[in-house]
């Protein structure tokens, strides 16, 4: 047998137990793929404010599903997760990992690189493992599943209004409430950031991981409640996250205040 004939031997041989040990997998993946979109287009035309990398990478959770086909129980069971994942035959999983532990995507953030990573997980079955491969697609640009209003809000005429309309208090308490419309524009149902919070004394636009589902083309208002005392000039910024099936999405949004006191 000539040199060019044992190498395509060879090569079919190696693929057949690939296509074997793929076909004997007890693993039907509904996603083994999850894709970060990082939206960069949001920004404030007025100030000339652009895309920042300063709250970001973020320790996102990269969300896989499977159903174990088998006959038997398999199970994925390593300390790099700190979780164990067991199936039944018949049995779906949702395996949630921990993105910035299972993929180093710093440098591609910081130049804002589209990249995709791959990882191989080892389910254990009837004695043998199964190295399944699932992949974490890293972008930025657009949005692909909402469409939004402004996320960077100057507050500064509101807040100039409202202590010139407070004649009584020298110095009133500010409280004030915004909003940051978005819709859904997918075909399926998302889950997005509900609400926020600021305070004089910690001034990050907080949501406690709290999330709201909107159906298909619906609109919501996602309200942020600034408790900023006599703090009138102020700096408040948050991400959005809008998660669905297999992606997730991140938006930079800010609201701030320059107000100036006149002097007498």
């Amino acid at each position: 047998m000539s040199k060019p004939a044992k190498f395509l031997y060879a090569l079919f041989i190696c693929l057949s137990s690939l296509l074997l040990q793929a076909q004997e997998s007890p693993i039907k993946w509904k996603n083994n793929s999850f894709n970060l979109n990082v939206d960069t287009t949001a920004y404030n035309k007025s100030n000339g404010k652009g895309f920042s990398t300063n709250y970001y990478p973020n320790s996102t959770n990269a969300s896989y599903t499977f159903t174990n086909v088998g006959e038997h129980v398999t199970f994925l069971d390593t300390t790099v997760f700190y979780k164990q994942y067991i199936s039944k035959p018949g049995e779906s999983n949702q395996i949630d990992l921990n993105s910035t532990q299972l993929f180093n995507y710093y440098a591609a953030f910081r130049k804002q690189r589209d990249t995709t990573m791959y990882a191989y997980l080892p389910f254990y079955y009837e004695g043998k493992i199964y190295r399944e491969k699932l992949t974490f697609e890293l972008t930025f640009g657009k949005s692909k599943l909402i469409k939004y209003d402004s996320l960077f809000i100057d507050a500064t005429e509101r807040v100039t209004d409202f202590l010139r309309s407070d004649t009584i208090s020298e110095y009133p308490s500010l409280r004030l409430t915004y909003y940051f419309t978005i819709k859904n524009t997918t075909k399926k149902p998302i889950l997005c950031t509900k609400d926020f919070v600021a305070w004089n004394d910690a001034q990050a636009l907080r949501s406690n991981n709290n999330y709201v589902e909107i159906s298909p083309g619906q609109t919501y208002k996602i309200p942020v409640q600034l408790n900023m005392d006599r703090k009138y000039r102020f700096q408040s910024s948050g991400r959005i996250e809008v998660i669905s099936e297999g992606i997730r999405e991140e938006f930079q949004c800010e609201i701030r205040s320059k107000y100036e006191a006149k002097r007498n």
